[in-house]
């Protein structure tokens, strides 16, 4: 918590901490950070430890803190606490009470005040592996634990499972809010205490063989919102009556129909009615309207906009709203409907429920039919539940051959929303590795919404090579399309690439190659033992004096790991630029050419003033060696602010994202042959150096130029010989300088991709000029 300035306290005045817990499994180390007036930011300065017991008992503890930290001191203005420090994963700690005291005695008598007893009037979310159960809020109450309300054994399988509830009297029924994703992970709601299993209610229907809504009729036959219209049929074209929509309605928010007997008040509705208990809670709550104000039409087909009218209704009860829902007319023929009920349209469009019907058109007086409910009522329940992908993207858009533009991001997960991610998508980033809070649970589910939505591709990171179970860190997300992969090791030394590689191949079998284990390795400028041990191993004695050290380490990457992609980190920028920096990124695009791999590297700007000029500067010299993903290392933190705005750098940064994204078609229609330098100097541009270089480039005639460049060499990979280029200025981006070059070229024009804009150029006096401000770079195709 930042303390307002009302709360600061002086360090020597309340001393000690007092903290009240119940912790149901070992975690060993609790703890406290702070910050203060003479100690500025949280660090392993400021971490003060404690431990605690995972038995499951309330435990008081009364910390004398500048006893065990002596940084203590001056006026707090910061304190955090972790309740399990290392962190481990789904561990449950509660905490009751905790402060700060000036005498211990206070402290004591603050805990044995405390009083145990539970919020239950919120809302609530249980988990256990492979299971979400979510409990209403106001539906808990003291005497019940957890097990009362989560499937105590997982272990079914089944193609279509379904969640029952038996009470406590052996009444059982099907919860119509259940799902169970394609690996197995099963999110449900839990309303009662009682007995949760897991089962199967499939019937089978001779008529839905090949209709377009079959998966949407058994989905909803399964969990009882349906009955057939025959033993053995189901009759998807038959027109829904309104009575028969309202009970659908009902049943699936599992309304206990003993507690709406008795007359509707409607002429038209028999009480002794099957609709009759629904009808009556329809009014009750205002979910359905009547026709009329003493009619409520049963027996007529519902209309689109009265099913639309009466979801939007319901969703607005479970507290959902749609994140672009409006009272425009999105639909041209929506001119006889009320403003309520476009609105309602306009809702439920908008949370991927209910679509139009094609070229604009909505056919709100238009009859649904039992197939076209039985898809609403699916889709209302994946929504209620998270797991609605209502997206224009498939899984193949996601894995399509392009240029990647990403980071390893970090946003803190109050900022974290739809109008983030379309900021960061419009900023040219279509890629986005998600750890620390974001990772997993409810924020990756929030992240991966709003992915699907604006085509940005997700890889999470959540301690997954810890896990014994590739499903259990991944079958919660496993069916979001933009979900591709886990974020599996950074910076590994060859030590641990066998355990790597084995956990990257079950991965890859358990997904059938559908999603990615994705490790990126170290930099050419790790040391022998970081090479060996990995990126912590600094301190580590050790040496290995083989000059080709760093491509072994790549090479054994390679002959390891069942991917089509080699990672690395690159960072040129520091003091001065790396004299390797060139060098460094020909070596392992080497190896990635060598062995058909699809190079990829990590980089970021160190210079925030001028961050436009690096940041292409990068690109271009990675570009030039096939680079195809680009990842900023520090870029999120960056690029926003505290309150999650755009910096100043974002701004600047930006074109040079969007120029990728411009190009990326044509750039990944030509593979890389090779690189080559021109006017490398060892004392102005060491940085320039390179071994191997491409030699056979004899497209480009003639090079004319004083400046220090760097080309790289492409050929179209449909095998039709047609040659690119790229060019780059590789004077110090830092600098003011630009470069000239003037090239001959035995082709009557060339296209010329500056910018992200193409332009044809044609040549003067047999030379094409190429003109290039400090740090840039130019991608040409040899027409």
């Amino acid at each position: 918590k930042n303390l307002t300035e009302d709360e600061y306290f002086k360090a020597e005045e309340l001393k000690y901490f007092a903290y009240r817990y119940l912790a149901k499994d070992v975690v060993g180390t609790a703890g406290i950070f702070f910050t203060s007036d003479v100690l500025t930011s949280l660090s392993d300065k400021s971490f003060t430890p404690f431990g605690i017991s995972g038995d499951g008992e309330w435990h008081n503890v009364v910390m004398d803190v500048p006893s065990v930290n002596q940084n203590w001191k001056g006026t707090i203005n910061r304190v955090r606490v972790d309740v399990s420090n290392p962190s481990k994963e789904h561990s449950v700690v509660y905490v009751s009470r905790m402060g700060f005291f000036s005498t211990r005695q206070e402290a004591i008598n603050f805990l044995e005040e405390a009083s145990d007893n539970f919020d239950y009037s919120q809302k609530s979310t249980l988990e256990a592996p492979m299971l979400r159960a979510n409990i209403p809020g106001n539906t808990l109450s003291a005497g019940y634990d957890e097990k009362d309300y989560l499937i105590s054994n997982t272990n079914f399988k089944a193609e279509a499972p379904v969640v029952s509830y038996t009470d406590k009297n052996g009444n059982s029924n099907i919860v119509a809010l259940c799902d169970t994703s394609s690996l197995g992970f099963t999110n449900y709601v839990a309303a009662k205490p009682g007995s949760y299993k897991l089962t199967t209610n499939h019937k089978e229907y001779a008529d839905i063989a090949g209709h377009w809504a079959t998966d949407y009729i058994n989905f909803a036959s399964d969990r009882n919102l349906f009955g057939g219209t025959s033993p053995n049929e189901f009759s998807p074209e038959l027109s829904m009556t309104r009575g028969m929509f309202i009970t659908v309605l009902g049943r699936m928010h599992g309304l206990d129909t003993s507690a709406y007997g008795g007359d509707t008040g409607y002429s038209d509705v028999n009480s002794a009615e099957y609709y009759a208990p629904y009808i009556n809670w329809a009014k009750a709550t205002g979910v359905m309207a009547p026709v009329t104000e003493s009619e409520f039409a049963p027996e007529q087909p519902v209309l689109r906009k009265d099913m639309a009218h009466a979801i939007s209704n319901y969703m607005k009860m479970q507290s959902f709203a749609s994140d672009n829902a409006s009272s425009d007319n999105i639909f041209t023929d929506l001119s006889e409907c009320s403003a309520d009920e476009i609105s309602a349209i306009s809702s439920v469009q908008s949370l991927g429920i209910i679509n139009g019907i094609g070229d604009g058109l909505f056919s709100p007086m238009g009859h649904s039919t039992r197939a076209e409910v039985a898809t609403v009522m699916c889709r209302t329940i994946k929504t209620i539940l998270g797991t609605n992908y209502a997206t224009p993207f498939t899984s193949d858009y996601f894995k399509r051959d392009r240029i990647r533009v990403g980071t390893w991001a970090n946003v803190a997960s109050e900022h974290l929303s739809e109008e983030y991610i379309k900021m960061y998508y419009e900023g040219g980033f279509d890629w986005y590795l998600a750890f620390g809070s974001l990772g997993s649970g409810k924020n990756a589910s929030e992240l991966l919404k709003y992915a699907d939505k604006y085509g940005v591709e997700v890889f999470l990171q959540n301690g997954a090579v810890s896990a014994e179970n590739p499903l259990e860190i991944m079958a919660e997300h496993y069916d979001h399309p933009s979900f591709t992969g886990v974020y599996l090791s950074d910076e590994p030394g060859t030590d641990s690439y066998d355990k790597l590689a084995e956990y990257s191949k079950k991965f890859i079998d358990v997904t059938n190659g559908e999603k990615l284990p994705y490790v990126n390795l170290l930099p050419m400028y790790a040391n022998a033992a970081q090479l060996k041990y990995g990126a912590n191993a600094a301190a580590i004695e050790y040496y290995d004096s083989d000059p080709d050290l760093y491509r072994k380490y790549c090479q054994s990457f390679v002959d390891k790991f069942p991917v089509d992609y080699i990672s690395t980190d690159i960072y040129p920028m520091r003091s001065t630029i790396y004299s390797e920096y060139v060098e460094s990124i020909n070596i392992i695009a080497t190896v990635a050419r060598e062995n058909n791999k699809t190079f990829w590297c990590y980089f970021h700007g160190s210079n925030p003033d001028m961050p436009t000029k690096e940041f292409s500067w990068q690109i271009y010299s990675l570009l030039s060696f096939g680079c195809e993903g680009f990842l900023y290392w520090i870029w999120s933190p960056w690029a926003f602010d505290e309150e999650g705005n755009t910096t100043n750098n974002f701004e600047a940064c930006k074109p040079v994202l969007l120029e990728l994204r411009a190009i990326s078609d044509i750039f990944v229609s030509y593979k890389n042959l090779g690189a080559f330098n021109h006017n490398y100097n060892a004392a102005t541009t060491p940085y320039l150096k390179m071994t191997g270089q491409y030699e056979n480039f004899d497209v480009i005639e003639e090079i004319v130029s004083d400046d220090p460049l760097l080309f790289g060499c492409f050929e179209k990979e449909d095998g039709s010989g047609k040659k690119a280029f790229t060019v780059v200025n590789m004077y110090n981006p830092r600098s003011v300088k630009g470069a000239e070059v003037k090239l001959k070229i035995n082709a009557p024009s060339i296209t010329s991709y500056y910018g992200g804009v193409a332009n044809v150029l044609t040549p003067e006096n047999g030379y094409y000029t190429i003109k290039l401000n400090v740090g840039e770079g130019a991608f040409i195709t040899i027409d």
